[in-house]
């Protein structure tokens, strides 16, 4: 009975922990269809799985930076590329990818895999966009994978890390989604045991202490609290932009985008201090 039981626990954490990858492999809106032109690339993860890569260089002759995102847990790139698409008049060039079991990338989501696909396109773009400013921008989910990423691969301090609506601790982002309505209160034990932290950044948010990041979250996030938006501030000793009245990954198209030139704003004073790749 305690093996059963054991064996029983073992596939509830999985069932669980899959909850957090919701991604598909439909075509959505496409950049060529916005007029905005984009390479594909196949790159290799550590155990061989393939997957796919976009590159978008925007009009500039030499963008003044890439920003390298990392998108959230549903659907593929082809939805998410959209929330940053708005860089690219701007000057910026785009970059982004699909984790495994994501779009047209090969696999089955599952964490470790994803958090081998993040170390190996961070390489792969530190490799690629040696003579470029980088900006890794990660929204939600992908936040949380860049995160632990970065700390493993190490973090640089020629390079802007952008975290927004995200969180540190899988458990305690599944407990407070159980906390929101009264009558799930009696049940915020169970992440404790149906979800894992496996490769969460929770405990080496101190690496970015030093580093140059920008933290954004929305005071009125229904998806991730606003909550692991003060966690994250804290325990990196960063200073938390808060969206007031904002939403879960809606900061750029808040009142017709009335934001965007203040985070412009921010990348430029950042940018003027690094040294000139």
């Amino acid at each position: 009975m305690r093996k059963f039981f054991l064996i029983l626990l073992y596939f509830s954490c999985q069932a669980c922990n899959s909850l957090f990858y919701q991604g598909d492999s439909q075509s959505w809106r496409q950049p060529e269809s916005l007029n905005i032109k984009c390479e594909r690339e196949s790159i290799q993860s550590a155990d061989g799985t393939a997957l796919m890569t976009m590159y978008c260089p925007g009009n500039a002759a030499k963008p003044k930076a890439v920003f390298i995102q990392f998108h959230g847990n549903a659907q593929n790139m082809y939805a998410h590329y959209q929330f940053l698409s708005w860089l690219l008049p701007e000057g910026y060039a785009l970059a982004t990818f699909d984790y495994r079991g994501y779009g047209e990338s090969d696999g089955e989501s599952e964490r470790e895999g994803i958090y081998q696909d993040a170390r190996a396109y961070i390489r792969h773009m530190r490799s690629k966009l040696a003579k470029e400013q980088r900006i890794y921008y990660g929204q939600s989910l992908g936040g949380a994978i860049l995160m632990r990423a970065l700390i493993d691969e190490g973090v640089r301090k020629d390079e802007v890390y952008i975290f927004e609506g995200t969180f540190a601790s899988y458990r305690n982002a599944a407990r407070t989604v159980l906390a929101r309505k009264w009558f799930l209160w009696p049940l915020q034990w169970l992440p404790y045991i149906l979800v894992t932290d496996a490769y969460a950044p929770k405990d080496d948010l101190a690496a970015f202490t030093d580093q140059n990041v920008i933290l954004i979250h929305g005071d009125a996030d229904p998806v991730v609290a606003f909550t692991h938006g003060q966690n994250l501030a804290e325990k990196m000793a960063k200073p938390l932009w808060r969206i007031e009245k904002g939403k879960h990954l809606d900061t750029w198209y808040l009142d017709y985008g009335r934001l965007r030139p203040a985070l412009l704003e921010k990348i430029n004073t950042i940018l003027s201090r690094l040294p000139h790749q």
